[in-house]
C-alpha cells in the first residue's frame, strides 16, 4: 500500500473554513476545482506525484457544493 494521501481523494475538511480538494487526473494539464457555494469561483489545483492534484480552498464548510 502506498502513502495514505494517495488514499484520500475527494474533499476533506480541515476545520477552520478550509477544505483540501484532491483528485487524480493522470491525463490533465491542468484542473481546477469550480466551488459553487456559498460563493462561486474557480480555484487552480497544484501538480503533485503521479498525477493527482490538490488544492486547500479557504472559507468554505462542510457540505458546499463543488465539481472538478
Amino acid at each position: 500500500m502506498g502513502p495514505s494521501w494517495e488514499l484520500s481523494l475527494g474533499a476533506a475538511y480541515l476545520g477552520g473554513r478550509r477544505c483540501r480538494f484532491r483528485v487524480w487526473a493522470p491525463f490533465a494539464r491542468k484542473v481546477e476545482v469550480h466551488v459553487i457555494t456559498p460563493q462561486q469561483r474557480l480555484v487552480p489545483m497544484e501538480r503533485a506525484e503521479r498525477s493527482y492534484y490538490q488544492a486547500v480552498v479557504e472559507g468554505v464548510e462542510p457540505r458546499i457544493l463543488y465539481r472538478y
